[in-house]
């Protein structure tokens, strides 16, 4: 079964709206070892889920919390068959963890024309104990591209899909980055910040990046005619307007760039 704690504040000023709590295995839709730790919030009349513990819990000798000394304790309370044995016991410092990081940034394309856009992938997840609101922002070297305010409940990850419009950029070569703003009381912020991925900016139509826009692009812009977005024959750098398929605007667009050469 599973078992609540609360600690008053007497005892732990700054806890006393919180009542933690252990599933246990009976609550578990599978049926099977449940090591979910919660935290009730009495003030909001909210449930926040927190990091699990190592082990299942719960069972028919039911499971058991306790606080002592600034931690909060958990024995597993199982048959010894389950993992840790069945007399296991957990320790949880009660220190506020609140922990973001940015895990991945992916360019969709490599090459994209001058005043066309492209679309950026960006991962991050919630490492802390907490649901946390913060902004992501992608950038392409220096230079802004779109900032995002988003939530994230303990434990959480999501991708973002940022869409980049080069519009006012010069040519050249970037490096795109992305930067999970600090939350209150974050104090491990090295993974915050993700650098990976460039991607360059020329000529529409020049999608083999030689600063030409020759018969070359133009064949291969063909070679791809009808490819969708997901399919093994579609390659996002010959879909000059970004609108998932290689069809005949993309063609003619980069047929009327022809001859177009980079200074």
């Amino acid at each position: 079964g599973g078992s609540l704690l609360y600690i008053p504040e007497w005892q732990l000023p700054g806890y006393g709206d919180y009542i933690y709590a252990l599933s246990g295995n009976q609550a578990h839709p599978d049926g099977i070892p449940d090591n979910r730790f919660y935290r009730y919030i009495i003030s909001t009349n909210t449930w926040e889920r927190l990091a699990d513990l190592p082990f299942g819990v719960g069972y028919y000798v039911g499971s058991r919390l306790a606080y002592a000394d600034g931690n909060i304790y958990a024995w597993q309370g199982t048959p010894s068959t389950w993992t840790g044995g069945g007399d296991e016991l957990a320790k949880r410092y009660l220190a506020e963890v609140h922990d973001i990081a940015t895990t991945n940034v992916t360019p969709l394309k490599t090459v994209v024309g001058q005043g066309y856009t492209m679309n950026i992938n960006v991962t991050v997840v919630n490492q802390g104990d907490f649901t946390e609101t913060f902004n992501v922002t992608i950038y392409a070297n220096e230079t802004t591209i779109e900032k995002r305010e988003i939530t994230l409940e303990s434990t959480a990850s999501t991708t973002l899909t940022f869409t980049w419009n080069t519009s006012g950029f010069a040519k050249g070569n970037y490096t795109l980055w992305a930067y999970a703003e600090q939350v209150q009381g974050e104090t491990e912020t090295s993974d915050n910040t993700f650098i990976d991925g460039w991607v360059y900016v020329g000529l529409v139509g020049d999608v083999n990046a030689d600063g030409y826009v020759g018969i070359d692009d133009i064949f291969t812009i063909a070679s791809h005619f009808g490819a969708e977005q997901g399919t093994p024959q579609y390659d996002p750098n010959l879909d000059i307007n970004n609108d998932g398929y290689i069809g005949v605007d993309d063609i003619f667009t980069a047929a009327q760039h022809f001859g177009q050469e980079d200074p």
